[in-house]
């Protein structure tokens, strides 16, 4: 026989702030600072019971989020027929969890001091994107040229822990990745019913 109760809530809030500047036709640049914080808690309970034994078993997780952005882009126009885009931009974020278990009897072959038998779970995970493009562009009547770079690196690290008992479930995980890219696209229009691209 098993019966369970889940009961939660969550909290959501988002900002952002823009600044733009066009000192002349030719140039325009804007910077924008965006924020999202998000929190969401769960409390479950399960019973069993099986012949003679009964298990009972709590889960109360807590998991908080919050993210902050910032993009610059500079927009210039060379001519009437070429212009130029400069893009920066930085993501941070950073997640916690708290996942705590009780119960009255031990599970996941956990280590446990006497018999109390819960346990905290804690883990942690950040990000940090940093990047940049920028865009070429150059057109004629008939021509049309587009060139594009961009180069971006992402720091994470990941952190569980559960207590000192526990050891081989604590730990701490960092990467880096890193990507660049170059491209570009011509068209031309031969006719009024041909167009030739590559790119």
């Amino acid at each position: 026989n098993k019966t369970s109760n889940i009961n939660g809530n969550s909290i959501f809030n988002s900002n952002y702030i823009k600044l733009e500047n066009k000192p002349n036709e030719k140039n325009y640049c804007n910077y924008t600072l965006s924020t999202n914080y998000s929190k969401d808690v769960q409390n479950s309970l399960l019973n069993t019971s099986f012949l003679d034994t009964n298990t009972s078993f709590t889960e109360e997780k807590n998991v908080e989020d919050f993210i902050i952005g910032q993009n610059f882009s500079y927009k210039k126009s060379i001519s009437n027929k070429s212009k130029f885009d400069f893009i920066a931009y930085n993501e941070f974020s950073n997640s916690n969890s708290v996942l705590s278990l009780n119960s009255d009897l031990p599970f996941l072959n956990l280590n446990f001091e006497d018999s109390f038998f819960n346990k905290i779970q804690n883990t942690n995970q950040k990000r940090n994107l940093l990047g940049t493009k920028i865009k070429y562009s150059l057109k004629s009547k008939k021509n049309s040229l587009n060139f594009q770079a961009g180069s971006s690196v992402l720091n994470e690290t990941y952190t569980n822990y559960i207590d000192q008992q526990n050891q081989e479930y604590n730990f701490e995980l960092a990467s880096n990745f890193f990507n660049n890219y170059v491209g570009f696209n011509f068209s031309r229009i031969i006719s009024e019913k041909i167009r030739f691209s590559i790119g």
